[in-house]
């Protein structure tokens, strides 16, 4: 009855504490949020400190140049970014009354779809809702998602700030709650963890940079139109795994229909023909060349990633695709330590000492010499074992992990 009562007690602990971490998870994906942060910006600010500048300044110089950089390009880019939206809202309206219009006289196929196509007064009620209510409702929440994600943006800020500033006391305060002879460890595979995860983002970020970038002046340059929205596009979907191309690419064919129905000239769809090519080109070029040299993903186990970002989106949705991959990284990394530890202690437990070891070695090469003649293959090889026996009695008592055993028939305990 008490083991019943023990292992009930257990399994309502563990469904707790899901539901726990189920209601927390904005917030414990905005705690490991801030914890990238700080690590991605964390060579910055040390190479400003190896060149003299004092700490505290050199992290808010490191924060200073983010945050000129992006408002830099929110100045740049949005006052042209909205007069794109505006214009792809008002060619999308042209394009579906022409639909409505002129495709019911058109070809079979234009017909078949003008007939599945609600009439232009009742279009915008089919997406948002029929009734006034409905609109202010979508535009509201669409509003206070915006303020929400800056809000919690700020907050990832200013976290991030305070780990930087603080490292040294927050990794003592949660280091402090394991073992003595644990903490070293600990520390070492958490700043393993650390520095990959910072090396991700950063990868990410500037790939991203990159890409919006190249496509942008890439698109201008080809003569499409809204080269800047298809620019932001592409930045953002690269930091999507695995089918961020596509997204890029289906981005750039969904707001080329527009001018496609309006122009209906053979140039216009072998302009963007051209901008989705260019979109494919610029992406895998990144993804071929540039990032195995900022970080090389090809490293932690794509079966694993995959778990991670499918669990995650479905309980984070796209924030949860962009985390996937370090936080699985992260986990392989810490599975990969923990696998190591539990291999060394089972060769440590399993041993056989090295004096043991020593005179095995010193027997097979006194039976390699009896050979008439003796293989010149077979004394090769006994020389290296004998050069790595020699070599593991040197480096076992600095390292505490391969220290000759004595017998209690030699007379004395464990060295």
């Amino acid at each position: 009855m008490r083991r019943l009562a023990l292992h009930t007690a257990i399994v309502l602990a563990t469904l707790t504490a899901l539901l726990v971490l189920w209601q927390l998870l904005g917030v414990i994906l905005m705690f490991f949020l801030s914890l990238a942060t700080a690590a991605a910006l964390r060579p910055l600010i040390q190479q400003l400190s190896d060149r003299g500048v004092p700490r505290t300044f050199a992290l808010l110089g490191a924060y200073l140049v983010v945050f000129l950089v992006v408002a830099a390009l929110i100045l740049l880019l949005g006052p042209p970014l909205v007069g794109e939206l505006q214009l792809v809202g008002d060619d999308f309206v042209h394009a579906y009354d022409k639909i409505s219009t002129e495709w019911p006289a058109g070809t079979p196929l234009e017909k078949a779809i003008a007939r599945r196509l609600p009439p232009p007064r009742d279009l915008l009620g089919s997406l948002v809702g029929s009734s006034e209510a409905s609109v202010l409702q979508t535009v509201l929440g669409a509003t206070v998602g915006f303020f929400s994600l800056i809000v919690h943006l700020v907050v990832v800020v200013v976290l991030s700030i305070y780990w930087s500033l603080d490292r040294v006391h927050f990794e003592r305060l949660w280091l402090s709650l394991l073992a003595v002879d644990a903490r070293a460890e600990a520390r070492e595979v958490w700043r393993s963890i650390e520095t990959e995860v910072g090396a991700y983002l950063r990868s990410e970020v500037l790939q991203s940079l990159a890409a919006g970038l190249l496509l942008g002046i890439g698109f201008a340059l080809l003569g499409l139109p809204y080269p800047i929205l298809l620019g932001i596009v592409g930045a953002v979907a690269w930091c999507v795994p695995w089918v961020g191309m596509l997204v890029s690419v289906t981005t750039v064919g969904v707001l080329s229909l527009p001018t496609l129905v309006l122009q209906e000239e053979p140039a216009a769809a072998i302009t963007f023909a051209g901008g989705a090519a260019y979109t494919m080109l610029v992406l895998l070029l990144l993804e071929i060349y540039v990032e195995p040299r900022l970080f090389d993903r090809r490293r932690y186990n794509s079966l694993l990633i995959v778990v991670v970002v499918i669990g995650l989106a479905q309980m984070a949705g796209l924030l949860g695709v962009v985390l996937g991959p370090p936080l699985a990284a992260a986990i392989q990394i810490l599975l990969g330590h923990l696998l190591r530890r539990r291999a060394l202690a089972t060769v440590s437990d399993g041993a056989e000492p090295a004096l043991s070891v020593a005179k095995r070695a010193a027997e097979i090469r006194a039976r390699i010499e009896r050979l008439n003649p003796p293989p010149p293959e077979l004394l090769s090889l006994s020389e290296r074992l004998h050069q790595l026996i020699t070599a593991a009695e040197q480096l076992g008592p600095a390292s505490g992990r391969y220290a000759p055993t004595s017998h209690p028939a030699d007379g004395g305990g464990a060295s």
